[in-house]
């Protein structure tokens, strides 16, 4: 792997299945493992870098750029959860074009999580890149990969055509045959066969039609493991400022909006799920209940 840029704050960076997310950086601090669909993993913004620690902002604070890919977590609150920093995957920090001999050609998008294939090409080492359900082994310029990357709007330009009814077709790009979840549009005919563009929300291919039809979409990722919802269950409602605490009582940080979440009374606190897709006991955040209805 090439030496790789450092994490700077407001940074983003993706975090797979199989990453372990603490409250704090210590590694006896309460913690959840998080479970995703097999090769998801979930975009989120960096709040500080400590050594090999690395805080991250666990809910949506601001109306940060569109990622195209989904968020750690997505509430309306000011959190920091920690991960270690060689659980952060390795990225295309800038968008990337790869042109190849056939005309084919595809454009990733930044944060688009890429791992060394173990193989060499004639320009060096060979990346294995999954995005949008679609596999790919490319070379890539390793002065543009990193761990952390600016986000940017979703893949630009103008509006695909409609796809054609019928049975989804597959594409070959630079000799590889493409399944995913894209949205691929037949080109006119050429003398020497036909191209089709293939669009995700992270890539853009142009490829050759290969007359195969092609595998329906991945299924969903699973949904949220559901914690304990305490004494009893009950909707939480917070208004903006309220201040959270974990579970355990240890100061979590404040809601930054309106917060609406299924959850349960603990005692004199209203808590919820605060991390979506997570496994194992999920990391509960907990609000007064005086505080929850501004008294």
């Amino acid at each position: 792997m090439p030496i790789l840029p450092p994490l700077e704050v407001e940074d983003s960076v993706r975090i797979p299945s199989g990453a372990r997310l603490y409250q704090a950086p210590r590694g006896d601090a309460p913690s959840v493992v998080l479970r995703f669909a097999e090769g998801e993993s979930r975009a989120a913004e960096v709040a500080a870098v400590e050594g090999e620690w690395v805080a991250l902002w666990l809910g949506l604070r601001d109306d940060y750029p569109f990622r195209c890919y989904p968020l750690l977590g997505d509430a309306r609150v000011e959190v920091k959860v920690w991960v270690r920093l060689d659980e952060v995957l390795v990225v295309a920090r800038e968008i990337i074009e790869v042109n190849f001999d056939d005309e084919s050609f595809v454009m990733l998008m930044r944060g688009v999580p890429v791992r060394r294939s173990g193989q060499r090409g004639p320009e060096g080492p060979l990346y294995e890149v999954e995005v949008d359900g679609a596999r790919l082994t490319l070379a890539l310029p390793e002065e543009r990969l990193g761990r952390g990357y600016f986000p940017v709007p979703g893949i630009e330009g103008d509006e695909a055509p409609a796809p054609a009814p019928g049975p989804r077709p597959k594409v070959a790009v630079g000799g590889q045959v493409i399944v995913g979840d894209l949205e691929i549009v037949p080109l006119p005919p050429l003398k020497h066969g036909r191209m089709a563009e293939a669009r995700g929300d992270c890539v853009v291919m142009l490829g050759w039609l290969t007359g195969e039809e092609g595998s329906p979409p991945r299924p969903k990722a699973p949904a949220n493991a559901a914690f304990d919802r305490g004494e009893r269950p009950e909707d939480v409602r917070l208004g903006e400022g309220v201040p959270l605490r974990w579970l355990d009582d240890s100061p979590a940080g404040v809601t930054v909006g309106e917060v609406r979440a299924a959850g349960g009374r603990f005692g004199d606190r209203l808590c919820f799920d605060a991390l979506a897709g997570a496994g194992e006991t999920p990391l509960v955040l907990c609000a007064g209940v005086a505080d929850a209805r501004g008294e």
